[in-house]
């Protein structure tokens, strides 16, 4: 077999057509976004390109996937004292988001997409709650009609967590486009990559300017691109989130490549699926839209932890991205979070109510990476590899 290649699909896209456009700008001299001797607006145009992808009406690009949920956040004016109610599964900055924006992240359960249940949401509601932050998982979106549904009934808001599933949609319509805002990141484990960087969306013009004063010290700027005296109703100090023009000009090509990595890493993980057949002691984690779904990665469920680390252990050997999700720990038991000074300092602490069904999913579970550049050969032998460790 030829060498896996590894779990990175948006950079391994990358060729001179990303170069070009970076160099477009180094020969501009004008790599920062709103002002430069010779601008080419880059972060302008990727903007414009990104709303018109995710189909909704504002765009702005950021730093990071983690500075699009802080700007996010704070342009929906999430503070000290309100709670965010986050799924227990899930990278650290979706929580530590919240805590840096002085607000409570509440934990709820997952369901066996390996999502936030939406069932379960309703259960950590308190009159403290202001919004619900889904994070679309492993390249596929959450159950987005009964959350839609809550945040509804309960006036919540929502930020979308959409770090993992750039271009996942959910009955025909693209995730980040559904809450209030959405949060996307391009690091480089992502579907497309400039290394770091990020965006937020919205169809919210309010929101919008909310968003745009949080990503750049609080401030408006003029036509030419400096920061201006506006007058305002409201004091908004934060700090520098921005995108810089060198890191969209990687942006903007690796967009018009997602079309064809999604569509290749689709085709490999449905024939992975399709030749799997029917297994015995794993089953494929649920997927709320196949449609919708990236194909960025295929996840199994054991039915023993035992069993989930073997097979993890014979896919790595082989070269594939296999792992147990965050080691199988529920986001809240990061040291990181709950020995935090911001923590400590919180009014409540009911987040740490613990989520038994997630603690005991997590580590039954395989995450396996699912790459544009796979062979039929790396299929076959990922197939295999899953049957022979099902007996």
């Amino acid at each position: 077999m030829k060498p896996v290649p590894p779990d990175f699909p948006g950079a391994l896209m990358i060729n001179d057509q990303e170069i070009e456009s970076v160099t477009e700008v180094l020969k501009a001299r004008s790599p920062f976004r709103f002002y430069g001797p010779n601008m080419v607006w880059k972060t302008k145009t990727f903007e414009e390109n990104f709303a018109k992808f995710i189909e909704v009406k504002h765009c702005l690009a950021v730093s990071s996937g983690t500075a699009a949920l802080v700007v996010g956040l704070r342009a929906l004016g999430i503070g000290l004292g309100d709670e965010v109610i986050v799924p227990a599964n899930t990278f650290i900055a979706s929580a530590g988001a919240v805590l840096e924006c002085g607000a409570t992240p509440i934990f709820a359960e997952i369901d066996e997409s390996l999502t936030i249940d939406a069932e379960k949401v309703e259960e950590k509601i308190t009159p403290q709650t202001r919004a619900i932050m889904p994070v679309h998982f492993g390249g596929k979106s959450c159950n987005m009609d009964k959350l839609m549904n809550i945040s509804e009934r309960y006036d919540l808001l929502m930020i979308e967590d959409c770090a993992q599933a750039c271009g996942a949609t959910f009955r025909g319509r693209k995730v980040g486009s559904f809450g209030h805002v959405g949060a996307f990141s391009f690091q480089i484990n992502k579907i497309i990559t400039t290394g770091d960087g990020g965006a937020v969306t919205t169809n919210n013009s309010e929101l919008y300017t909310r968003a745009v004063r949080a990503h750049d010290h609080g401030c408006l700027r003029d036509e030419d691109g400096h920061l201006g005296l506006e007058q305002s109703p409201e004091a908004f100090f934060s700090t520098n989130y921005r995108m810089n023009e060198l890191t969209a000009a990687v942006a903007v090509v690796q967009l018009s490549k997602i079309g064809l990595i999604i569509s290749r890493m689709k085709l490999r993980k449905a024939s992975v699926i399709e030749n799997l057949g029917t297994l015995r002691n794993f089953k494929i984690s649920k997927i709320w839209d196949k449609e919708g779904d990236t194909g960025r990665n295929l996840i199994l469920i054991a039915n023993t932890q035992e069993r989930a680390l073997s097979l993890v252990k014979e896919l790595r050997e082989l070269g594939f991205s296999a792992a147990i999700p965050y080691g199988g720990y529920a986001v809240y038991f990061h040291r990181q979070i709950r020995e935090s000074k911001i923590w400590k300092n919180l009014p409540r602490r009911t987040a740490f109510k613990l989520c038994p069904y997630t603690e005991d999913l997590l580590p039954r579970s395989v995450m396996i990476g699912i790459s544009p550049l796979f062979t039929e050969e790396h299929v076959d032998v990922l197939v295999r590899t899953i049957v022979k460790n099902d007996k």
